[in-house]
């Protein structure tokens, strides 16, 4: 719903990527709005996604949704394949982990690991998409997926601290930004040249939107603090 002028027909997808229209589009619909402040508050603040308001995509706007959704799922999919591929699960690569009172065992902290995981995922899901596909939407889902880890990181830090910062990274993942950037880069040199300009621009519109969004919540977060988290 925050694409400004989105169409589909049969001889394609078409919406406005400017920033500026963004930003009115966005202004402009307070509906926008109020859903985002909804996934935020409800899935980051309180970690419970479950009690974000319920509301159905139609028409045009579900077969995108599942284009993006599809995408996301199989990267994650394969993501976590690539794990096993790769053999990190080797006992070599286990170290100890005492939670609670169990003792478990946990990936040593390589963050090569995950970086090599993440190309797995993004080759299985590019290997599985097929004719009725919508590129350069069907790309998407790994950036999708780490755009939204990276504002989740910036938020919480928001939440907690005061401050709004990236993560960068812990013992077992490095920062999802990063990893967003190897995606990137990775689609830059592996899309066929008819696909790689639709792709750079729906890229950059997705991160625009994003941002935002974010900062209009920002904004109203930093003026009633005290109201909008109560």
């Amino acid at each position: 719903l925050s694409l400004p002028d989105f169409k589909i027909t049969l001889d394609g997808v078409s919406f406005n990527f400017k920033k500026e229209r963004i930003e009115n589009h966005v202004q402009t619909n307070p509906t926008l709005r109020k859903k985002f402040a909804d996934i935020v508050y409800n899935a980051i603040y309180h970690g419970q996604p479950n009690k974000t308001e319920q509301y159905y995509l139609t028409g045009h706007f579900g077969k995108l949704h599942y284009e993006l959704l599809n995408s996301l799922e199989m990267f994650v999919v394969g993501h976590e394949y690539g794990h096993i591929y790769c053999g990190h699960f080797n006992e070599a690569n286990l170290i100890k982990k005492i939670v609670g009172k169990k003792s478990l065992d946990r990936i040593s902290p390589e963050w090569e690991m995950e970086y090599e995981a993440d190309m797995i995922g993004l080759l299985l899901m590019m290997n599985s998409l097929d004719s009725t596909c919508l590129p350069p939407f069907s790309f998407l889902g790994p950036e999708l997926f780490f755009t939204f880890l990276d504002l989740n990181d910036r938020a919480n830090n928001l939440f907690s601290e005061g401050i709004e910062r990236r993560s960068f990274g812990c013992d077992s993942h490095p920062p999802t930004f990063e990893r967003r950037n190897r995606i990137r880069q990775n689609l830059k040199n592996s899309l066929p040249q008819d696909h790689l300009e639709s792709y750079e621009n729906l890229s950059e519109f997705l991160e625009n939107i994003f941002e935002v969004l974010w900062a209009d919540f920002k904004n109203n977060y930093i003026k009633n603090e005290n109201t909008i988290l109560d």
